[in-house]
């Protein structure tokens, strides 16, 4: 992955100003309180605000589409494929029914990057043909793994009518335009979205259908956590403030140049998901640190968010995206609590100088959170999903050592079990946070298998596409605490549904009271677990 996003590259030429070792150079509207340690400076008034350059022809205003029974997808025909553990070995390999140029680059031990650089004549890595030769270059390493298996649909009763949504990212997998809408019109950042043209943007990208968003009612759901807890970690709050606040989803840098990263051992929540050329980011979750820790480096957002911060109804923190993505932002619900410092002219974010753009922007929880009360941005939200218990869940197998190989040059992740918790390794070492010198220590890991597939999202406007992680509807997952490891069905069956988790009999699967750490991986990747 290059080092700069689309919308990096606008923000690293728009904005020089360093501060010191302890000092910010504030960027954004400089209204709002600062914590002392940023300096409160801030570029200037009434100047002009970026906005992305790629404009879609958008569907006219009209009134929003009702459902229509029967108009949803389907599950394709015939056996839906799933990955294969053979090696693929060095030579040339032709394409078979079911393949994709990433399981086949995972079964032959390399990166995707290192697939396309042997195969240059492939312009597009989604579009494969029965037979295509693919040149296998020598070298690979990464581990295969056993295969995911078969994701499981769900079908919702959504206002009387039944919506089928398979695991999407296959062929059929696409709910047509206009069977169903879940957004409204509305102007967000000077630019008007008329009724539907979230899904509509879908549409353009070449992206499943969104899920809608459902009453709690028409799915299982483990019971809320009790009075005084955190919803997020069933630990004891701090104060029962926290609850009266939206949650704060951050997209956290996780290039090599990034590291440590600050704030990630305050997080009550963090996920993982590869971005681009092998490199992973954060979007790490806050709710209920009493701490007001610096967080960064800040990085730009990412086609995940989507269906990460609704489920939290979640403030979305992050620096620019992609054009796309951010009239996808705009275009959902999300865009009504963005937070971003180079299109959205958002306060309390800062460039520190003892690193170089674009790994050097941070924040803080408490300067957040304090522009967010003054937008009205508030609690408190419905978190009912997860459960937690101190008892684990009988029947585990050995889960004391993990790794998740998503690349095995730059973003080798690991987890050791030691004195009831998991260290967290990246390389081989203790992933470290720089606020505390410590390592990251998480209560439970949790491997969420999903189905991979690149968009028509062009990241830095030319050839890097955004990958879409497909999280509707239910799949796979192994769930790791205490030392033991636990196969597990991943739920998501609404925007607004919080991932819960199950066993294959639909018995729920309780989590460890404290912290949790999600790494979302490609179906194809080879986790091992000892």
């Amino acid at each position: 992955m290059g080092v700069l996003s689309c919308g990096a590259l606008a923000f690293c030429a728009g904005v020089l100003a360093l501060g010191s070792l302890d000092q910010w150079a504030a960027l954004g509207a400089s209204d709002t309180p600062l914590p002392t340690r940023i300096v409160n400076r801030s570029v200037a008034a009434g100047a002009p605000t970026p906005v992305p350059t790629w404009t879609p022809t958008l569907s006219p205003a009209a009134p929003a589409p009702t459902i229509v029974p029967g108009a949803a997808a389907s599950l394709p025909s015939g056996p839906t494929p799933t990955p294969t553990r053979t090696r693929v070995p060095a030579g040339t390999y032709r394409v078979q029914p079911g393949d994709t140029l990433l399981g086949i680059a995972y079964r032959a031990g390399l990166t995707l990057d290192d697939l396309l650089a042997a195969n240059p004549n492939i312009s597009d890595p989604n579009r494969l043909s029965i037979n295509q030769v693919i040149r296998i270059p020598e070298g690979g390493s990464v581990p295969v793994g056993p295969p995911a298996a078969r994701p499981v649909p769900v079908v919702l009763s959504v206002k009387g009518s039944n919506i089928n949504y398979p695991q999407t990212g296959s062929p059929g997998g696409y709910v047509p335009l206009g069977a169903m809408s879940v957004s409204e019109a509305h102007t967000v950042n000077g630019k008007r979205y008329p009724a539907g043209s979230f899904e509509y943007l879908h549409g353009q990208l070449h992206i499943p259908f969104p899920l809608p968003i459902i009453a709690k009612s028409q799915v299982t759901l483990p019971p809320p956590v009790g009075a005084g807890l955190c919803p997020l970690t069933g630990l004891p709050l701090a104060t029962t403030d926290a609850l009266q606040r939206r949650p704060l989803n951050a997209r956290i840098d996780n290039a090599p140049a990034a590291r440590p990263q600050s704030g990630l051992s305050d997080a009550d929540i963090i996920y993982e998901s590869l971005a681009e050329g092998g490199i992973t980011r954060f979007t790490a979750i806050f709710l209920c640190s009493p701490n007001d820790a610096d967080i960064g480096p800040i990085r730009s957002a990412r086609l995940i968010d989507l269906q990460l911060a609704p489920m939290y109804k979640a403030i979305l923190v992050h620096v620019g995206a992609s054009a796309p993505v951010l009239d996808l932002i705009y275009a959902s619900e999300v865009g009504e609590a963005d937070f971003d410092p180079v299109f959205h002219a958002t306060p309390g974010f800062g460039r520190i100088s003892t690193r170089e753009a674009p790994h050097n922007v941070y924040s803080s929880i408490g300067a957040l959170w304090s522009i967010a009360a003054k937008r009205g941005l508030t609690g408190p939200v419905d978190l009912q999903g997860a459960s937690f218990s101190n008892t684990p869940p009988v029947g585990g197998a050995p889960g004391a050592s993990v790794s998740v190989p998503y690349n095995y040059a730059v973003t080798n992740v690991g987890y050791t079990y030691d004195n009831g918790s998991y260290i967290k390794t990246i390389g081989g070492d203790p992933h470290i946070d720089a606020n505390t010198g410590k390592a990251l220590r998480f209560a439970n890991v949790i491997i969420l298998y999903a189905q991979t597939t690149y968009s028509d999202a062009l990241e830095d406007g030319v050839s890097s596409r955004s990958l879409y992680y497909s999280v509707q509807g239910a799949g796979r997952a192994i769930i790791l605490r205490d030392g033991a490891s636990y196969q597990a069905v991943w739920h998501h069956e609404g925007r607004n549904i919080v991932f819960h988790y199950t066993d294959d009999a639909g018995r729920v699967i309780p989590l460890k009271p404290g912290k949790t750490m999600i790494n979302i991986v490609p179906l194809e990747l080879g986790v091992a677990i000892q």
